[in-house]
């Protein structure tokens, strides 16, 4: 999961069996990018979605909004690398409330 998040592997590349395995060997060969470089990248990956897990109040807002459809688990990484902890939060409560609104509005 952790390697399918760092190669941003999508529904519709489930097709290709070694998706993962090839995105990661393309990353390896960009310019400029070492072994070392890769390996803090998916060290990040895995201790943000270590962290995740752990808080309580993140694994339920995320496990909700995956849960009804809203967002994939790549989307929501994508959101979290781009923001701080604090920002992020408010982004997946906003994400939230619209989809309980979108709901209830039905």
């Amino acid at each position: 999961m952790v390697l399918d998040l760092v190669s941003e592997k999508t529904a519709d590349d489930d097709r290709e069996k070694y998706f993962t395995f090839f995105k990661i060997d393309e990353k390896m060969n960009e310019p400029g990018m070492t072994p070392d470089d890769l390996w803090r990248q998916i060290q990040q990956a895995f201790m943000i979605v270590k962290y995740w897990f752990e808080n309580h109040e993140l694994y339920h807002k995320i496990g909700y909004l995956i849960a009804s459809g809203k967002m994939t688990l790549l989307e929501i990484f994508k959101i979290a690398k781009e923001k701080t902890k604090s920002d992020f939060i408010v982004e997946l409560d906003t994400f939230i409330r619209d989809n309980v609104l979108y709901i209830f509005v039905q």
